[in-house]
């Protein structure tokens, strides 16, 4: 069964399945609601006979990896069988090999963007990665409008990596401006996790996206953690440069295959093809604030001018029962701007400590908490 669940759709759902207990529930009529006001947004559990193309989009004649491979929409390459998603890497066959895209393998690469773009939420993937050295089976997301520019400065999330040159273990990652592979100790970004079964059977990899926050899960289980930090990030030319994270983004899943330069999977072992990445679902939840949030956010403690830029104002963050959606910034009466994270930068070269400004957080209800008056 394939389809997006809308809340009141869920709720539908929970209902059915109380009056028919005999029947033998998919997927996507299991956990459709978390603890912390989660509820199913959108799931697909690849039951059907056919990849749903209003949703996923295949890769076609794209390169990747190693230049030996080209992504392809085929049924050799895509497909569902007994209820799982397939993306099969495979030598190309003779008959493609006169085509001008011809390369060696192919493989294959499904994106929502366009689809499916969302802010904030709790994604869940239950997959087996593709064994064999050269792999590169990821589940990612990127940014569907660069809003902060091209890549690294509008983001990227990895939600789970495996490379085929190193068995048994998974990555889980974040690339921004400040903080990406090209510039900063992979060991700053990235984290690693043992999982020897990784290729052999099914493991939930998770994201949970907040308004200041990413947290990675592998199996129920916290693996990586990421947080915007005012205090580190002062001399920022603005918050976006460390926390891009607050436009909408797509998912990705993918095999890649090939060395990369030295940061995928490693030469292509031809004798461990065909190769497989399974998925058995994909849940998307998000938290339905209008039902669960009944507080307004508490007042931030203090605002004060960073004494490292004299144009960056900061504060504590602020607490709400269901987090805030974002602060708002008041210069001597008047809205100047607003901020998803706990400091702002002014692009105005003429501010001075001087003017009276005010800070208040708001939650994604619209409930606004007292404004705190930055101190002289």
């Amino acid at each position: 069964m394939r389809r997006i669940v809308l809340f009141w759709v869920a709720i539908g759902l929970m209902l059915m399945v109380g009056a028919c207990k005999e029947k033998t529930l998919d997927d996507c009529e299991i956990d459709t609601s978390l603890e912390g006001g989660w509820t199913l947004m959108f799931c697909d559990g690849f039951d059907g006979d056919a990849l749903d193309t209003t949703i996923w989009r295949a890769a076609d004649q794209v390169r990747h990896g190693s230049e030996e491979v080209y992504y392809s929409p085929r049924p050799e390459n895509v497909t569902l069988e007994d209820g799982k998603l397939i993306l099969r890497s495979i030598e190309t066959p003779d008959a493609d090999k006169v085509n001008s895209g011809y390369m060696p393998y192919t493989s294959a690469r499904l994106e929502t963007k366009g689809n499916l773009d969302f802010t904030y939420g709790r994604i869940v993937v239950s997959a087996k990665t593709a064994p064999g050295a050269g792999t590169w089976p990821a589940i990612w997301m990127l940014p569907t409008e660069n809003v902060y520019g091209n890549w690294p400065n509008s983001g990227e999330i990895d939600i789970m990596e495996y490379y085929g040159k190193r068995p048994g273990r998974v990555s889980a990652a974040y690339h921004v401006e400040k903080y990406n592979h090209m510039n900063t100790a992979i060991s700053s970004i990235a984290r690693t996790t043992t999982l020897a079964n990784a290729d052999s059977t099914f493991n939930s990899y998770e994201l949970i996206w907040t308004s200041e926050s990413l947290t990675w899960r592998i199996n129920g289980q916290n693996v990586h953690f990421y947080r915007y930090n005012n205090r580190l990030e002062g001399t920022n030319d603005g918050y976006h440069e460390a926390w891009p994270f607050d436009q909408a983004f797509h998912l990705i899943i993918n095999l890649g295959m090939g060395d990369a330069g030295g940061s995928g999977g490693g030469e292509i072992d031809a004798e461990a093809l065909p190769t497989t990445f399974e998925i058995d679902y994909v849940k998307i939840y998000q938290i339905d604030y209008e039902t669960h949030d009944k507080e307004a956010p508490s007042k931030v403690d203090y605002v004060e001018l960073s004494n490292i830029n004299d144009r960056y104002i900061l504060w504590p963050r602020a607490t709400d029962d269901y987090g805030v959606s974002h602060y708002e910034i008041v210069v001597d009466g008047i809205l100047v701007g607003t901020s998803p994270v706990n400091s702002y930068l002014f692009s105005d070269t003429s501010f001075h400590e001087a003017f009276e400004v005010k800070v208040r957080a708001v939650d994604f209800t619209g409930k606004t908490s007292d404004y705190v008056l930055m101190e002289p």
